[in-house]
């Protein structure tokens, strides 16, 4: 991991070089901002690493490493020492973590990693319907045209996606189940249905993954 000065300060170096061959002449102005210069190419950058996204990538694999093998010997020792009784994804974002510098990597990309991280149906038992992103949707809890028969339903135990599902005798899934819906919701419950259109499960055997 490359502290935040040291990236600041290669920044710095890789600016000189563009705008001012290297030579330390600071009177030249920088024609182009230096968000555009690291786009890729086919954006119109010229594709400069960055050394400070640098760390959130190598955090975000690191994180990455926790959903797809939790049972990884990094992954067991990191959620012992720091998230045992919690997941990864409900650990706070710190200015100064304290730790190994395995942990401080994590701690930099989990902000990006959590706002890019989404659940893929397989039998929907480890998927919040309120909490969680499915298929790349944003949180069902983010959206206020449904915040009314979201409280409705959170009060008669609705929280997962396996809570209103129902699985034929093969084990594929069948249809929604919902409880009797009150007149006054039932606009409410059309939106619902229309968000939850790709969260539909693919069988009772098949467990969710992360994308």
């Amino acid at each position: 991991m490359v502290p935040k000065h040291i990236s600041d300060e290669i920044s710095k170096y890789i600016r000189n070089v563009l705008w001012n061959e290297g030579r330390g002449n600071n009177n030249r102005f920088h024609l182009i901002r230096w968000e555009t210069v690291k786009r890729p190419m086919v954006e119109g950058g010229l594709q400069v690493r960055d050394p400070g996204l640098a760390n959130v990538a190598l955090g975000c694999k690191l994180l990455w490493q926790f959903c797809e093998a939790p049972n990884h010997l990094v992954s067991k020792i990191l959620k012992e020492k720091y998230f045992k009784n919690r997941s990864i994804m409900s650990c706070k974002t710190e200015k100064h973590p304290k730790g190994t510098q395995a942990w401080k990597l994590c701690v930099k990309g989990i902000e990006f990693f959590r706002s890019e991280l989404y659940r893929i149906p397989g039998n929907e038992k480890n998927t919040n319907l309120w909490k969680d992103r499915v298929m790349g949707h944003q949180p069902l809890k983010q959206k206020a045209e449904i915040v009314e028969i979201r409280a409705w339903l959170l009060a008669r135990g609705i929280k997962k996606i396996e809570d209103i599902t129902e699985w034929d005798n093969k084990g594929n899934w069948l249809r929604w189940k919902w409880p009797r819906i009150p007149e006054q919701l039932k606009n409410q419950f059309v939106v619902l249905n229309d968000e939850i259109v790709d969260f539909t499960p693919i069988h009772i055997d098949e467990e969710d993954t992360w994308g």
